[in-house]
């Protein structure tokens, strides 16, 4: 039986529809990311969860329970939020503490609930400090410690970490999956980011325009999109039309198709000089991946290879034989 379900949930503005109808449902302990550009839908959807929105049309069921006209602080959801939300005249402590104190929960147990969250965030000894105190990181971890002290049935992330730099982001993403695999919580996670969704999603629920695009296993959505726009937003893809595919690909599918650059390889071995030949305009260094910009006759390819120091890289100018994963060739509609 599905853990959360959402029935032909609708968001209007006056005579505008800015988000569905939307008809989902989603297991239990899953690990759900609503991934899309700014303006999409998402966090309208993810408050509509929260009742934070109220819909025009439609109805939220979790656990059996209709929760469409339950106010927010009695649906048992969790938020966090962007901009952390925290009290800035609060201690950690204090502010973690907050919603237990509004359930009236006594203060021997809200003193272990809140020990505990403050733990698994790993911020034990920052308790006594004050949000001014604090780096962006330890402020959002601050903000889950919150979200996770009142033990949600839900717990609802909307761009926890869009604020901040590279290298913490990172690593409170890894931290809140690992939080979330150990406690088995029922997650949704709000992002444009998708190297995000790809790394910590059980499912991707790909959203533009106010509707859902794609739904599915984060490999499925990268290696089979299933629409022009989830081609275009989920990673890079040469797309060839269908003169294109046949001069190139050597396939005739009538219609567009695509192919991703890590699926274009350089031939080697007998025969290497023969075949669909590319010249190399331009390349540069992603790390461990070198991705080079090629052209075959007119056409212009992306090929990605591995940054490997026991195979020189290729230069400008050269001209090379080319290899292409046939089964990995998609079309577009």
């Amino acid at each position: 039986m599905s853990y959360v379900v959402l029935e032909n949930v609708t968001k209007s503005y006056e005579d505008t529809v800015v988000l569905g109808p939307i008809d989902r449902s989603f297991d239990k302990g899953q690990f759900i990311t609503l991934l899309g550009p700014s303006g999409c839908g998402k966090s309208t959807l993810l408050r509509c969860i929260a009742g934070l929105i109220p819909l025009s049309e439609g109805r939220i069921v979790v656990d059996g329970e209709d929760i469409t006209r339950t106010p927010p602080q009695k649906r048992g959801i969790g938020m966090v939020f962007q901009n952390y939300a925290l009290f800035p005249n609060m201690t950690v402590r204090e502010n973690v503490a907050f919603g237990l104190e509004m359930r009236n929960v006594a203060a021997p147990e809200r003193a272990k609930r809140v020990k505990e969250s403050l733990e698994l965030v790993e911020l034990a000894s920052y308790g006594g400090r004050y949000p001014s105190q604090l780096s962006g990181g330890q402020m959002q971890r601050v903000a889950l410690a919150r979200s996770l002290v009142t033990r949600p049935r839900i717990l609802l992330l909307d761009e926890p970490l869009s604020a901040l730099d590279a290298r913490i982001r990172r690593a409170l993403r890894d931290q809140i999956r690992a939080i979330q695999k150990e406690l088995g919580l029922t997650t949704l996670f709000v992002t444009h980011d998708q190297e995000e969704a790809l790394t910590v999603s059980d499912r991707i629920v790909l959203m533009h325009a106010g509707h859902i695009e794609q739904d599915g296993r984060p490999e499925d959505l990268y290696s089979r999109p299933a629409s022009r726009f989830a081609v275009e937003f989920i990673g890079f893809r040469n797309i060839f039309s269908p003169s294109q595919a046949k001069l190139v690909l050597g396939v005739d599918t009538g219609s567009h198709v695509s192919l991703r650059p890590e699926n274009i390889h350089v031939r080697r071995g007998s025969g290497s000089q023969s075949g669909v030949m590319g010249r190399v305009v331009s390349r540069m260094l992603l790390g461990n991946v070198v991705r080079y910009q090629l052209a075959v006759d007119n056409m212009p390819l992306v090929m990605d290879t591995l940054n490997c120091s026991s195979q020189a890289m290729l230069r400008d100018g050269d001209m090379v034989p080319l290899a292409f994963d046939r089964s990995e060739i998609h079309a577009v509609e």
